[in-house]
C-alpha cells in the first residue's frame, strides 16, 4: 500500500472511529497527542532507538461497575482496504498490541495525558487508574464486517509481556453495536434509552443498578448488549444479543435479563438478527411456558433485531 493511501485511511478510519466513540457516549477525548518516548527499549521499524508515540485516541472515565476505578482507555486505530491473510493476522494483532503497549507505557507519565486524566477526574475521588489499550481494526471490505478477527485467529493467547490489558475491536463487532443502537432509537422513538450496568463488586444486597448514556468498555467485545428504555408509562430492558435464535438461547438469555431486570421493569425484549416470527414463534411459546409464573410480572418477548428488517416492518 503507497504512504499516500495509508495515511488516506488511517485518517478516515480515525474519523470513523471517533463517530462511533461519539454514539456511544465518549466524550469528551484527548486525540492525536504525540508523546516522547522514554524507555530506551522501545524500537521502530528500523529497530532504532524510538523518540516518540502516537496517541489516536484517548479516553478517561470513571469505571462503571466499580467507582474505585478509572478507566483510561488509549485506543489506536487501524483501518484497512481489507484484513490481513488469516496467515498474518495474528502476528500483526501481536505487534500492534505490543506497540499499544509501549505506547501506554510513556502515556503514563506525560503531562499532557496526565491534565486530561485530572480534568476527566474533576473532584472525584477515584483511587485508581486502570489503563487499558483498545485496537480498533476497521476495513473498507464489507466483507470483512462479517468476519469475527477472534475467531480467525482460532488459538488466540493474550501476548506476553505486556503491562496494560488489551482489547481487540473489529468491524463485525462495531457493526452489531452500531446496529443495535440504531434499532433502539427506531423501536422506541420517545423512550431514554440508555445502557443498563450491574455492578459485580459488591454483595447482593449492596448491588448497584444504574444506566447511563455512556456504554462501558466491557460491552466494546460483548456479543449480549442490555439497553434500559424508559418510556412514559412503563421501562424495561432490551437484550440486543449477537447469537442465532434456538430454544436453548432464548431460554439463557430471557435467564440473563430477568437477573437484570430484579424487580425494576416489567417488560424484558431479547433481539436476535436471525429471528422470524412464522418460522420461531412455536418455540417462543414452548419455552415462555416455562416462565408462566414470571409473566404476571414481565412481558417477556423476542424480535428480529436486523435493522433493514426493522426498518421494512416500520413501513408496512
Amino acid at each position: 500500500m503507497s504512504g499516500e493511501r495509508s495515511f488516506v485511511l488511517g485518517q478516515y478510519g480515525e474519523e470513523k472511529t471517533s463517530a462511533f466513540l461519539q454514539l456511544i457516549g465518549w466524550f469528551p477525548r484527548h486525540s492525536n497527542i504525540s508523546i516522547p518516548c522514554i524507555n530506551k527499549e522501545h524500537r521502530n521499524l528500523k529497530d532504532a532507538e524510538k523518540r516518540s508515540h502516537g496517541e489516536d485516541v484517548i479516553y478517561a472515565t470513571q469505571n462503571n461497575f466499580n467507582p474505585r476505578y478509572m478507566d483510561v482507555m488509549h485506543i489506536q486505530v487501524k483501518n484497512q482496504d481489507s484484513y490481513p491473510k488469516k496467515s498474518d493476522l495474528k502476528n500483526k494483532i501481536y505487534k500492534a498490541f505490543h506497540e499499544l503497549d509501549n505506547t501506554i507505557q510513556c502515556a503514563k507519565s506525560n503531562q499532557d495525558i496526565v491534565s486530561y486524566i485530572k480534568r476527566a477526574r474533576g473532584s472525584l475521588f477515584i483511587p485508581k487508574l486502570n489503563h487499558i489499550g483498545l485496537l480498533v481494526m476497521v476495513s473498507e471490505n464489507v466483507q470483512d464486517g462479517k468476519i469475527n478477527l477472534l475467531d480467525e485467529l482460532e488459538e488466540y493467547d493474550s501476548p506476553r509481556g505486556l503491562e496494560s490489558n488489551m482489547l481487540l475491536v473489529d468491524q463485525m463487532q462495531i457493526n452489531f453495536i452500531l446496529d443495535s443502537i440504531g434499532v433502539a432509537k427506531i423501536l422506541y422513538k420517545n423512550a431514554i434509552i440508555q445502557y443498563f450496568c450491574t455492578s459485580t463488586t459488591l454483595s447482593l444486597s449492596q448491588r448497584l443498578e444504574k444506566s447511563t448514556k455512556e456504554m462501558p468498555y466491557s460491552y466494546l467485545t460483548s456479543g449480549c448488549l442490555p439497553i434500559k428504555i424508559q418510556q412514559e408509562n412503563k421501562q424495561g430492558l432490551v437484550l440486543f444479543v449477537n447469537d442465532n435464535f434456538t430454544e436453548e438461547n432464548f431460554e439463557r438469555y430471557i435467564n440473563r435479563g430477568l437477573s437484570f431486570l430484579n424487580g425494576w421493569g416489567i417488560f424484558l425484549n431479547i433481539g436476535f438478527r436471525n429471528y422470524e416470527m412464522h418460522k420461531h414463534n412455536k418455540i417462543v411459546a414452548d419455552v415462555l411456558t416455562l416462565y408462566k409464573d414470571r409473566l404476571t410480572t414481565y412481558e417477556i418477548s423476542a424480535f428480529c433485531s436486523n435493522p433493514i428488517d426493522v426498518v421494512r416492518n416500520q413501513h408496512d
